[in-house]
């Protein structure tokens, strides 16, 4: 009886180590690049990139939600899936009206693999900090 039980034991563990292990499938994004620095552009233009990426991993992708980190900054995105192997694109735009300055934005993708993030950097220039922030004038505090 007791070789009995010995057997198996030995059968029952010989059998998890040479079964194949389940994996469960995923869907990983994988960026050509996360970030794009657009250099100086004038103030009151709409600067836009288009970010491309593939699902490198073994089940379809599809994006839940996209958030971008201010109101200035659009992300228009893929609602279908994107099979494995497949690729997609993700069209970011920043809208430079009454900016001034460097920027650092960040996009956030949540998609049914995790998250993934890009980031955009960009100087705008050609308005004055002065209209920007629309102070009233010596003139017009004196009267």
């Amino acid at each position: 009886m007791r070789s009995f039980q010995y057997i198996s034991i030995v059968s029952i563990v010989f059998l998890l180590l040479a079964a194949p292990t389940a994996r469960a499938q995923e869907a990983k994004m994988q960026f050509k690049n996360a970030s794009h620095n657009f250099g100086k552009v004038k103030a009151g233009e709409k600067a836009r990139h288009v970010y491309k990426f593939k699902n490198t991993g073994d089940a379809p992708l599809k994006i839940k939600d996209v958030k971008t980190t201010c109101g200035c900054t659009v992300a228009d995105y893929p609602k279908k899936k994107i099979k494995p192997g497949k690729k997609g694109k993700i069209t970011v735009d920043f809208d430079t009206h009454d900016k001034n300055g460097p920027y650092a934005k960040g996009v956030n993708i949540y998609y049914n693999g995790g998250e993934a993030n890009l980031i955009i950097l960009i100087e705008v220039e050609g308005v004055p900090l002065q209209e920007q922030m629309d102070f009233p004038s010596e003139k017009d505090r004196d009267s």
